[in-house]
């Protein structure tokens, strides 16, 4: 397992953890309601960082969160290039 791995692992469990702290202090409140869906959007990121350490094939393996904004938008990665260190 390496840092990466780690720390996806970590920012999982303390989000699902959090998560349900927040959702179980009150469940009818909306606020609660809202926090528990960006913890669990966090949560989503933080396990899929972890399975994306784990994964077999190295192109597979995203480099930055830049990548994935290019494939969403579909932009041409020489464009983007200049601009990654701000992305980050």
């Amino acid at each position: 397992m390496n840092a990466l791995a780690l720390a996806g692992l970590l920012t999982g469990l303390s989000s699902f953890s959090m998560g349900m702290f927040v959702l179980c202090k009150d469940k009818t409140r909306k606020l609660n309601k809202l926090w528990f869906f960006f913890y669990s959007f966090c949560w989503y990121l933080g396990f899929r960082g972890l399975m994306d350490c784990f994964r077999t094939n190295p192109l597979a393996i995203p480099p930055s969160v830049a990548y994935y904004l290019c494939l969403w938008c579909s932009l041409d990665t020489d464009l983007v290039l200049p601009f990654r260190f701000f992305l980050l």
